[in-house]
């Protein structure tokens, strides 16, 4: 029951510049009561990638839900986001630039937001320490150099938003 979340998620998308990736959204609706269906009929002619959908009769967890996302993708990549996520300014740009470079996962942190989007301060939600850098974790050297940066198990784990 997010519904009112997902149009802002979405506009964000539809606002990238300055970059050649194919985008397409799948959203899996885990059981919703609050007219998602309807509205994503309405963005399909809106936006301009495509919208895969598919929704569950009962709520199948987060993990299920999650993964059902991921398998309607048709692309080699997938970055998963919550409802209540936006994407910053040229994010898919910088994405673009990542695969470039030989990439396999791309771990960023993120801006924490309010309800009313004004930003929250949690410098101790911090998942690395240190600012950007690539890291190659098939050598050694640069996985232990991660593994020390790690704040907590959200530099492993945190491919979702929390």
């Amino acid at each position: 029951n997010r519904v009112k979340f997902i149009e802002d998620l979405l506009e964000s998308i539809n606002n990238q510049s300055s970059h050649s990736l194919i985008v397409e959204v799948c959203i899996s609706d885990n059981a919703s009561t609050d007219g998602t269906e309807e509205s994503i009929n309405i963005w399909r002619d809106r936006f301009n990638f495509p919208i895969l959908y598919q929704r569950h009769n009962e709520n199948i967890g987060p993990d299920r839900n999650y993964l059902s996302a991921v398998n309607m993708g048709t692309g080699d990549y997938c970055w998963i986001f919550g409802s209540d996520d936006i994407l910053t300014k040229n994010s898919l740009a910088l994405m673009e630039d990542k695969l470039a470079a030989g990439s396999d996962i791309y771990l960023c942190d993120r801006r924490e937001l309010d309800i009313s989007m004004t930003k929250i301060s949690n410098p101790h939600r911090r998942w690395l320490n240190g600012g950007s850098r690539l890291f190659s974790f098939s050598n050694e050297a640069d996985l232990i150099e991660y593994f020390s940066k790690c704040n907590s198990v959200g530099g492993l784990f945190s491919y979702l938003s929390s």
